[in-house]
């Protein structure tokens, strides 16, 4: 199933142009944005040349961000400062971040956006990322006792225990509760930590 999930999530990535295509895929551009007040801020945007109306375009893209941001029921650019990758010793590979982590910022407020170079490989994906509470994050750095993957059509579900005395039939069953995601904080204060990854 890892393998499953692994395969079909590198479908909508298409890195070796380096451009998303799947409507629901992007990539983490490094950027920074320039705001009316003078201030600088750094860190990665959602992108998807696929989201424009004409994807070939060839306009700079900072026009195209802004154009993008500025249409109606949009209005505000998310700015992720800081993401954390998955992968190693985790039973699944993806990024999550941080909710201090996530700036939304007006696009009424941005000046321009810069576009900055990739460091290493670029980091893409599918759908929204998991946001997680800091000390989740400190955990991951090291292997779950245990872990349980509920699958769906176009996403993967990881619940990962790092409480010793939490085993895979009981992540089974928070799995099958319909709330386990309004719960996620309380799951992790518990030591349990959930992380969609999406691929479509």
């Amino acid at each position: 199933m890892i393998r499953k999930a692994i395969l079909i999530f590198g479908l909508c990535l298409l890195m070796t142009e380096g451009k998303a295509d799947r409507l629901a895929c992007w990539i983490l551009e490094p950027v920074e944005v320039q705001l009316e007040n003078n201030t600088t801020k750094t860190g990665y945007l959602m992108w998807n040349d696929q989201w424009l109306n004409d994807p070939s375009t060839d306009q700079p893209f900072d026009k195209k961000v802004k154009d993008y941001y500025s249409k109606p029921g949009r209005g505000y650019l998310v700015l992720y400062e800081q993401v954390y990758q998955l992968g190693g010793h985790l039973p699944c590979e993806g990024v999550v971040t941080t909710e201090n982590s996530i700036d939304s910022i007006s696009i009424e407020m941005v000046r321009s956006v810069k576009q900055l170079p990739h460091k290493g490989e670029k980091i893409s994906g599918a759908g929204s990322i998991t946001t997680l509470q800091k000390q989740s994050i400190e955990l991951l750095k090291n292997k779950p006792s245990c872990f349980y993957i509920s699958e769906s059509t176009v996403s993967e579900t990881y619940f990962l225990s790092y409480d010793s005395e939490t085993d895979v039939s009981q992540l089974q069953g928070i799995s099958e509760t319909s709330d386990y995601w309004l719960k996620r904080e309380a799951f992790e204060k518990q030591g349990i930590i959930i992380i969609m990854i999406a691929w479509d």
